[in-house]
């Protein structure tokens, strides 16, 4: 890497990590602040708090890393613009394209770091956040349940104990089954515990000694009497116990795989098959969003390198008019592919639909964005250079000498005589005609820039 890059590539980074802080931090404080209320209801602790915070994060890293991509670019450039170091750089004969190499060096880097949250961190993070607050679970849920208040929170139960006891549990428990409509069972027994199966990921209520009232038909009931072994153990599930904490897996979080499976179960769905096009909008975009930092990057360099002297912090301006055309162009597309395939699904025409259309939906901004970016790009070069240099890898055939004049000076040779130059590797340099359509001037371009300033 030359010093070129080097120093571009030092000029992107503070501002990309600091573009990257800003954003994951501004999409993550709905669901952060969520669930650090009920976190501390439960009276975890802050160390614990903060493991399950963390595990939030991958979410919107899938969508800040490209924001701040672009971000990082715009205002990396945007300083050397506003210090005249890119008109330096232009005027010493660097083209545009030159600085292409570190820019989208740093944006593949980044493209790389974004694949991997959408394929691997996300799914690895909320399967983390169902392991610690299953581990939560077993720990507080016997500290949530007090002598002598009533517990409602096992939904279909209520449950009441008298007193702790000396060895676990509580004393004196009654508990009331009212998950069957019609059908209540009350338990009353001497002693209540929970049991907590880890690698099971069950919970149990376990009482003894005691009896079960029954109550079904009117005037109709049931008295049954249990012992201390075995007693009677009443089955929880944890998941609906503390749905609270749960992170339901939707379909952004789903692994390729599980997508699909998923969309191959709606296509075999009986009695009528279901569209997937919402598995394969998102399937494709674990790919089109990290495509994106290679668009933006592009973008950036384009839009970045300028020769006016803009406001450093003119790139935040600028990255969210683009990122905004970019989520606009997305949901355009997204809302006419789910329209269409609607409509498919609604006419009983799944067999013979094509699926092209979902593919490339979300590939649609990258593509339309792409193509300004290398339009802005090579509008911008043409101030740097004004033809495409081609170097021929191959020698040009020699012309006859009466074709052109011979202007090499004569080299003497050691014996007196005289021989050519060493010949030289022939350049061809092709320049495209400028075509100029009518459009304000220099003129009226500053005065409209000083007014809307």
């Amino acid at each position: 890497m030359r010093t070129l890059d080097r120093y571009v590539i030092r000029e992107i980074l503070p501002p990309f990590l600091l573009s990257l802080l800003i954003f994951t931090f501004i999409l993550e404080i709905p669901p952060v602040m969520r669930s650090l209320e009920q976190l501390v209801a439960k009276g975890v602790s802050w160390g614990v708090a903060g493991r399950i915070l963390l595990t939030l994060v991958p979410q919107g890293l899938g969508l800040t890393i490209p924001m701040a991509t672009l971000t990082g670019i715009l205002i990396g450039l945007g300083r050397m613009s506003a210090d005249r170091e890119s008109v330096a750089l232009l005027a010493c004969g660097v083209s545009p394209y030159r600085m292409l190499r570190p820019v989208m060096a740093f944006a593949l880097l980044m493209a790389g770091a974004t694949t991997y949250v959408m394929l691997q961190a996300i799914p690895d993070a909320n399967q983390a956040f169902r392991e610690i607050t299953f581990e939560l679970v077993s720990k507080k849920v016997k500290s949530d349940i007090r002598p002598r208040v009533f517990f409602d929170e096992f939904p279909g139960f209520v449950l009441y104990a008298r007193d702790e006891a000396p060895g676990g549990g509580w004393r004196d428990v009654m508990v009331a089954d009212t998950r069957k409509a019609g059908n209540t069972n009350v338990f009353f027994a001497g002693h209540g515990d929970l049991s907590i199966d880890r690698p099971n990921q069950r919970v149990d209520l376990i009482l003894s000694e005691g009896m079960r009232y029954s109550t079904g038909q009117p005037g109709q009931s049931e008295v049954y009497s249990f012992p201390r072994n075995p007693g009677v153990i009443i089955s929880l599930d944890p998941k609906t116990v503390f749905n609270r904490q749960e992170l339901p897996r939707t379909i952004t979080e789903k692994t390729l795989a599980d997508l699909k499976a998923d969309a191959a179960a709606k296509l075999n769905a009986k009695p009528l098959p279901l569209s997937p096009h919402p598995e394969i909008l998102y399937a494709q975009q674990k790919f089109s969003i990290p495509v994106a930092c290679l668009v933006f990057g592009i973008i950036g360099l384009a839009l970045g390198l300028t020769s006016a002297r803009d406001t450093k912090m003119a790139g935040f301006v600028v990255g969210f008019a683009v990122v905004f055309a970019y989520y606009a162009v997305l949901l355009i597309a997204e809302n006419q592919t789910k329209g269409h395939y609607r409509a498919i699904e609604e006419a009983q025409q799944l067999g013979t639909a094509s699926w092209v259309n979902a593919h490339l939906a979300r590939w649609w901004p990258n593509i339309i964005m792409g193509a300004f970016g290398i339009a802005a790009l090579t509008w911008r070069a043409q101030f740097a250079q004004r033809g495409l240099p081609l170097s021929l890898p191959v020698r040009m055939p020699q012309l006859p000498t009466g074709w052109h004049r011979d202007t090499r000076a004569a080299v003497p040779a050691a014996g007196g005589a005289s021989t050519g130059a060493r010949p030289q590797r022939v350049i061809m340099v092709i320049r495209f005609p400028r075509i100029r359509l009518p459009g304000p001037g220099v003129l009226d371009r500053y005065i409209s820039r000083l007014s809307l300033r």
